[in-house]
């Protein structure tokens, strides 16, 4: 069962409610009630400095976050993210930067844009490599957290590369919503500079493949809180420029 952000359009809802024996629960930093959650695994991700409406600096992020980790009976995190590796003590990490000194790793050997093929690691050793339905390398860090979670639970992983291949992005993230005169629509719920730089970067592998005649990337930008665009005034233009062409 799950409770998530964003709806799955698999189905049609973020919430899947069935009699499993796990529910897997995404939940929200950005007022401060992680301390309430108490789970068997907990999953942290990456830290960045947010929700300046709420926070009034990093070390109060990373606090509710330690609070969190110290709340869960197993944690496990990011091992890429260096706030997270230098802040949070955990019981498994991952990452897909290297395979030593983690639990868990998976390594890029193709980025496309619709799909992703990596090498997966446990402790240092090769297991398989996986064809992933869904590009980017952010999503592909998600993944081998998502992967990681299945086998610290002792889920086989023969069962888990069966079911690999039906993986759907949630909608708002990075979703196709059509295609008018040859350009393609994508809809992206990115709101902070750090989820920007990432769609783009991702927006760009469709741009940088040769055979869809695609040359340039024009962002529509929605900013949202003003006390987010004003505590990250530079950061967003640095990264909303990188587009060739911008609207606000």
């Amino acid at each position: 069962s799950s409770i998530i952000g964003g709806i799955l359009p698999r189905y049609e809802s973020n919430t899947i409610i069935k009699n499993s024996k796990y529910l897997i629960a995404e939940i929200d930093e950005s007022d401060g009630t992680t301390f309430k959650y108490t789970p068997y695994l907990g999953i942290i991700n990456n830290i960045d400095f947010d929700h300046s409406d709420y926070y009034s600096n990093l070390d109060e992020v990373i606090s509710s976050f330690n609070q969190f980790g110290s709340n869960s009976k197993i944690l496990l995190t990011n091992n890429d993210c260096k706030i997270t590796k230098e802040n949070i003590t955990s019981d498994y990490t991952w990452s897909i930067k290297k395979t030593d000194n983690v639990d868990f790793a998976m390594i890029s050997q193709k980025l496309d844009s619709e799909y992703t093929i990596a090498d997966y690691y446990e402790n240092g050793k090769a297991i398989t490599r996986i064809k992933i339905p869904i590009p980017g390398i952010h999503n592909l860090s998600n993944i081998t957290a998502a992967i990681s979670a299945c086998r610290i639970i002792n889920l086989d992983i023969n069962y888990i590369l069966k079911n690999i291949h039906s993986l759907q992005l949630p909608r708002k993230r990075f979703e196709l919503r059509g295609e008018i005169f040859g350009r393609k629509i994508i809809d992206d719920y990115g709101h902070h500079p750090n989820e920007i730089k990432a769609t783009i970067e991702l927006a760009k592998i469709f741009i940088n493949k040769k055979d869809n005649n695609i040359n340039r990337l024009v962002l529509i930008f929605q900013p949202h809180r003003y006390s987010r665009v004003n505590k990250f005034l530079h950061e967003f233009i640095q990264e909303l420029s990188k587009a060739d062409y911008i609207i606000i």
